[in-house]
């Protein structure tokens, strides 16, 4: 009893120093954490998705981490924290990765305030490649983002909205790759107004600057995004946006650069040093169009879209995205699901060679709920990338079995 009430102690001192702005004295009116520990063997046959000759890797990692909320009428703070530890057959690939992530709000009549905080530790295979479907160099990376956000209803069925944030990326290592740390920051403002029961629809004006650290290169965009949401059942909803985007991209006099395509994060021709300023100017879209639908026992999601993400190489990179996934309760203790997305990427920045690349990836996965604790998840990933300026393209085929062990949530009440 004694060591159970100590921790229900620390649950609630963590939780305090999470939500900061919210005075404890007020403290929640739940507050909850779950830990759990995975153990878990993985087989790669193409680690670092090259068409080069490779070795094949198999790997072992152990994980720990907690999921946390904290909650009152007018405030909610949710988040996780874990830490893995990754061994490989090849031991220069060995890492410890792992993370903190916050999600909080506090509400009043007419406003909302917000504050998000990611701290990770990953790397550029498992990170950026998700994201922009470009495979960059492996290395480890630290990434810090910072998002707060302001809502406030002018009237019952418009609000305005603020938001900001700021990434900040850090490689461990760029020896032989042309890798840099690299900063963003993004400013949003925009008005939702509520046209109908189940439809709302946005405008919202964004700032976007991209930097290297050391600021040898910059890339400065504005853009206005336009969209509409609607719920077309309760289990049935869509949404749509998009609209027009112009940038600017700057490149200091000795700069070190690629003369011409990199590929998976290196210089695949000669490197040159800039004599004089470079400056470009582009313009284009972004648009994301999603639609899911939910029944008693899954979910079905789809999404197609283009987007502008940052990357470790000075430059940005647009993405033409289309995504599906879908998961399926087969049992009360069998799940599966499966994932799959099409990339089509090249990079936009007055240094960069365009150099477009296609990315696909399929997941299947399923999980079994051995006990109420324990449980087993098997997955499958299949990836495939192919430069434009390379005759052939580099497959990796992914195995992941994964054991899990998660305690009785831990929830106090007052």
């Amino acid at each position: 009893m004694l060591a159970r009430s100590g921790l229900r102690q620390v649950v609630r001192i963590a939780l305090c120093q999470a939500l900061a702005f919210v005075p404890c004295v007020a403290w929640a009116v739940e507050y909850s954490a779950e830990p759990y520990v995975s153990f878990g063997a993985l087989y790669n046959d193409n680690f670092d998705l090259t068409t080069a000759p490779h070795d094949t890797i198999w790997g072992a990692f152990a994980a720990a981490g907690a999921r946390f909320n904290g909650e009152a009428e007018n405030w909610k703070v949710t988040g996780g924290a874990d830490l893995k530890f990754n061994r490989y057959s090849e031991s220069a690939l060995n890492n410890t990765e792992g993370g903190l992530v916050l999600r909080s709000n506090y509400r009043t009549e007419r406003n909302t305030l917000g504050l998000d905080l990611d701290l990770i530790r990953d790397n550029t295979l498992s990170g950026e490649l998700a994201t922009t479907g470009v495979a960059q160099a492996y290395t480890p990376r630290n990434s810090l983002r910072i998002n707060p956000s302001f809502a406030r209803a002018l009237t019952e069925t418009t609000q305005l909205v603020f938001t900001y944030g700021f990434t900040a990326v850090n490689y461990q290592d760029t020896a032989n790759t042309s890798l840099i740390d690299y900063r963003q920051q993004i400013v949003n403002l925009g008005l939702e107004q509520k046209l109908a029961e189940r439809t709302t629809g946005s405008i919202t004006a964004y700032y976007d600057e991209f930097e290297t650290d050391p600021a040898n290169s910059r890339i400065q965009t504005v853009g206005i995004v336009a969209g509409i949401a609607h719920d077309f059942s309760e289990t049935l909803h869509g949404s749509v946006r998009g609209g027009p985007r112009w940038t600017r991209s700057e490149v200091s006099s000795q700069t070190v650069v690629c003369a011409g395509p990199i590929i998976l994060g290196v210089c695949s021709t000669t490197i040159t040093t800039l004599t004089s300023d470079v400056q470009t100017d582009s313009s284009g879209f972004t648009a994301t169009a999603a639609l899911s639908k939910r029944w008693e026992t899954g979910i079905v999601t789809g999404s197609i879209g283009r987007e502008l993400n940052p990357s470790g190489v000075g430059a940005l990179i647009q993405t033409d995205l289309l995504r599906a996934t879908v998961s399926q309760d087969l049992s009360p203790t069998w799940m599966a699901a499966l994932d799959t997305g099409i990339y089509k990427s090249k990079y936009v920045g007055a240094a960069i060679a365009p150099n477009e690349s296609t990315y696909f990836r399929i997941e299947p996965r399923v999980s079994w709920r051995i006990t109420p604790n324990w449980t087993l998840d098997a997955r499958y990933v299949f990836q495939r990338q192919k430069y434009e300026v390379l005759p052939d393209a580099a497959s990796a085929n992914i195995v992941y079995v994964t054991v899990s062990y998660a305690w009785q949530k831990i929830a106090v009440s007052r």
